[in-house]
């Protein structure tokens, strides 16, 4: 029990961190040009697209290490750099956000679930209809659909396979178990 608390307190420590650069991306998403393509300004000077040539970084890059996360304003892990405020305050959001979803309690998180498990698929949805419209859209849905079946071979990809698993259903954490003692 302790110990479920406390590997729970810790992977949503993990967890909120995400959803805050999640948050972040989202809210740069709405700026026009995008501030990872090569379009942004702060990017021109040493961007590329991803066909461009090698000794150059990609625009994503450049947005995630200079914007988001401000490394070149750090001169390695002894000097961790200014607070990005705009990333700490999407973090806040985060928890504000965990709060909200139980500050009445379990039962409440119940509601919580109806939307954040079937808002994704409608997500999804959207998303697959937008790529089928593009142009060169049947290309990437046989590249998905071609496997590299020898690949079930190694060791490695059911190890990756099996940890990712234990992440997304959330066992050891007894969130499945809490969760289910109210249905």
């Amino acid at each position: 029990g302790v110990a479920m608390l406390i590997v729970s307190s810790l992977v949503s420590l993990y967890y909120n961190v995400i959803i805050a650069w999640a948050f972040y991306y989202l809210g740069s998403s709405f700026q026009s040009p995008l501030p990872w393509s090569c379009d942004a300004p702060r990017n021109a000077h040493l961007c590329q697209n991803a066909s461009g040539s090698a000794g150059r970084v990609s625009a994503s890059e450049v947005f995630w290490n200079e914007q988001v996360l401000g490394v070149t304003h750090s001169s390695g892990l002894g000097d961790p750099g200014p607070v990005q405020w705009p990333l700490a305050l999407c973090l806040l959001a985060a928890w504000i956000l965990v709060f909200l979803c139980m500050l009445k309690g379990i039962r409440s998180s119940g509601k919580v679930v109806y939307f954040t498990a079937t808002f994704p698929y409608l997500v999804i949805l959207i998303l697959i209809i937008r790529g089928a419209t593009l142009e060169g859209s049947l290309n990437g849905v046989r590249f998905y659909l071609s496997s590299d079946w020898s690949r079930l071979q190694s060791a490695q990809v059911w190890s990756d396979a099996a940890s990712q698993i234990f992440y997304s259903l959330g066992i050891g954490f007894g969130g499945l178990l809490s969760m289910a003692s109210y249905n």
